[in-house]
């Protein structure tokens, strides 16, 4: 049976991953200081893995860990307006967390998949943008990101340790209670009788659900590759769109209002080329309504969706 570590594997997409690699026959570990993940969110499985609270920005955490085949690292600062607020508590988890796991990585031979981001690029000078776009990033989350890729390339090449960079562009679905689609369902169930979008609200994204990126990981990480790959989805809305189609599903009705301004490091346009992920055979099982319909029954069911009303 092979063996994996899943850091960050009680988050979003950690749990998630967690769940397929356990379908997948996979005996898993799970560490999470629980800064942003739910115990909760393992809830259907915590039975079956070995649930570690521990901060993988200290290395002594990593001391007694049993060994493994893959290491999946996604404990990390995910958030772009915190690392702007507090770029050293960004810098911290998604740099020293990625320099422990691949000291870990080093001691034991383990695999390490590390999912950066395409924060990495910036703002884009071609779309759809490949892993060859150049990468500029215009907020300090994107840098770190960038920096820890610097680390896993270093020590691919200085110690031989294996190592794959996935570079998610957006994911959504259950249990994902940040990011736009969270946002503005929370949004539409506040007393507010308007319904804000930052910016101009022609902001595009692609949209992959949850469960798909879990899939494409674990899919990636067990092949023998070179150089970091795209995960994102093929559906592609601006921020208008989302909020209509929310609306729709949530019967709920608001007009809409414009910011006129963003957040710093919102990107405009993340419209990925993921031509490499679909070369391996990768294909989208669940669609956009299928997913935003899944959301939505999750979402209903969350008692802190009312938190901020």
């Amino acid at each position: 049976m092979p063996r994996a570590l899943v850091t960050g594997g009680a988050g979003f997409i950690g749990s998630h991953l967690t769940e397929h690699l356990l379908e997948s026959g996979y005996e898993v570990t799970v560490l999470d200081n629980l800064s942003s993940g739910f115990e909760a969110n393992l809830e259907t499985i915590r039975k079956s893995v070995t649930m570690l609270n521990r901060d993988a920005t200290k290395q002594g955490e990593f001391g007694d860990l049993p060994s493994c085949d893959l290491v999946f690292h996604l404990a990390a600062n995910a958030s772009v307006p915190r690392s702007a607020r507090e770029p050293e508590f960004d810098a911290s988890a998604n740099v020293l967390g990625t320099i422990n796991v691949l000291e870990f990585a080093k001691a034991t031979g383990a695999k390490v998949i590390f999912t950066s981001s395409a924060a990495v690029y910036g703002n884009p000078i071609f779309v759809p943008m490949d892993e060859t776009h150049p990468r500029v990033p215009v907020s300090p989350y994107g840098q770190s990101k960038l920096s820890a890729e610097g680390y896993i390339e270093l020590y691919r090449r200085l110690w031989g340790v294996k190592t794959q960079i996935i570079r998610y562009f957006n994911a959504y679905g259950e249990r994902g209670r940040r990011f736009v689609v969270w946002d503005f369902a929370q949004r539409l169930h506040q007393r507010e009788p308007e319904f804000t979008i930052l910016g101009r609200g022609d902001q595009i994204r692609s949209f992959l659900h949850v469960r798909d990126a879990a899939r494409a990981t674990r899919m990636i990480a067990e092949l023998d590759l070179l150089g970091p790959i795209n995960v994102g989805g093929t559906t592609l809305m601006n921020m208008e769109e989302l909020a209509m189609k929310l609306q729709g599903i949530f019967g709920v009705q608001k007009p809409l209002r414009y910011s006129g301004e963003s957040w710093p490091g919102d990107i405009a346009r993340l419209v990925p080329d993921c031509g490499q992920l679909h070369s391996l055979g990768f294909k989208e099982a669940v669609s956009i309504d299928e997913g935003l319909d899944r959301f939505a029954t999750w979402f209903r069911s969350r008692p802190e969706r009312l938190a901020q009303s």
